[in-house]
């Protein structure tokens, strides 16, 4: 069973002056994410011992982190990582090597990928998003959730609760005030039995979940999309942090896209 630590998330823009890391008395490390303008390339644990950390040593940790992913999205082999946890005999093949003169001829990797990822934006809103959210009795936590996803750069093509055995009508009146969601009640108990009711109703052909406590990214659907563009993809997963780092939490949620054969996709 995984340690309950208590981690400071901080991310570190690419694009602009790193920061020093300072020492943090209040926690037990710094868990760091590497942005390149709005895309997530990395993150990196820096425990409490190892800080603090100075500007010059962040660049070298964060070539480190960030190459494998951005390579990944810059060339079809050479940097696929393995299914975690999982032997690479079972599911993975062997990745093969990246093109030597494509490699080679990569000059400003990071302005690339962000070209590729401005010349994909159109074509990913051909595929038809549902998201379903299955919830019972916080209406409060769900009016935070659904109001951020009213904020998304690409929306999604519905915003399905799904209303799990409630006590009161209170979900279903907050509901009601918002037009592009749809209520779906399930008087059976369980969260496996919401989910399979928001699945059958979902009209989309991508369904995404989301608890009713979470506050989504801009760019949630987007990536998500993004992510289905392989048609080897099954199942794209996200990143998830607690808003308040002074709490006890186990390491967030990575960000991973699965393939048909065990691959993981960054």
């Amino acid at each position: 069973m995984l340690n309950h630590w208590r981690w400071k998330i901080q991310h570190v823009e690419l694009s602009g002056k790193l920061p020093d890391l300072s020492s943090q008395p209040e926690c037990d490390g710094i868990f760091v994410v590497f942005w390149w303008h709005h895309i997530p390339l990395g993150y990196q644990e820096i425990l409490a011992q190892q800080l603090p950390v100075p500007a010059s040593q962040l660049v070298t940790i964060a070539v480190q982190t960030i190459a494998p992913t951005v390579g990944d999205h810059l060339f079809a082999h050479g940097f696929k990582a393995s299914l975690p946890g999982i032997s690479t005999t079972l599911l993975s093949r062997p990745d093969r090597p990246p093109n030597f003169q494509a490699l080679m001829a990569l000059k400003t990797p990071l302005a690339e990928l962000e070209q590729r990822w401005a010349h994909v934006q159109d074509s990913i809103m051909e595929e038809s998003v549902s998201v379903v959210i299955c919830t019972r009795d916080r209406p409060q936590q769900l009016e935070k959730c659904l109001r951020s996803l009213q904020q998304l750069s690409h929306p999604a093509d519905e915003i399905l609760v799904v209303d799990n055995a409630p006590t009161s009508n209170a979900t279903q009146h907050l509901v009601e005030q918002m037009p592009t969601v749809r209520y779906v009640v399930e008087p059976r108990p369980g969260l496996s039995v919401a989910r399979n009711t928001g699945i059958r109703c979902a009209k989309g052909s991508i369904i995404v979940f989301t608890d009713d406590d979470v506050e989504v990214h801009t760019d949630w659907i987007a990536r998500l999309r993004y992510g289905f563009q392989d048609p080897n993809v099954m199942v794209v997963t996200g990143l998830m942090f607690l808003q308040n780092w002074r709490q006890k939490l186990r390491l967030p949620f990575i960000a991973v896209h699965l393939d048909l054969n065990g691959n993981v996709v960054l």
